[in-house]
């Protein structure tokens, strides 16, 4: 199972790159403004539908990729 401190980092990790300015924040801003909020929506349900399955995958595959001893090796 998943501890409440390996959600809590797939969350801050997420929302560091979900709240940096960039390619896509100027993209929707600039969709917004030529053809109003529909078009910033559409925007983001795209990239949701990219995105998601990423978080996922770290949430749950990286997790178990990380327990395999061989992977795991202790920081010094």
């Amino acid at each position: 199972m998943l501890g409440p401190d390996f959600i809590v980092r797939v969350i801050v990790i997420s929302a560091s790159g979900a709240l940096a300015p960039g390619p896509l924040t100027a993209s929707a801003a600039s969709l917004g403004a030529r053809a109003g909020w529909r078009a910033g929506f559409n925007e983001a349900v795209g990239h949701m539908i990219v995105e998601f399955p990423l978080v996922l995958a770290i949430a749950y595959g990286l997790h178990y990729v990380f327990q395999i001893p061989t992977v795991n090796t202790p920081s010094a």
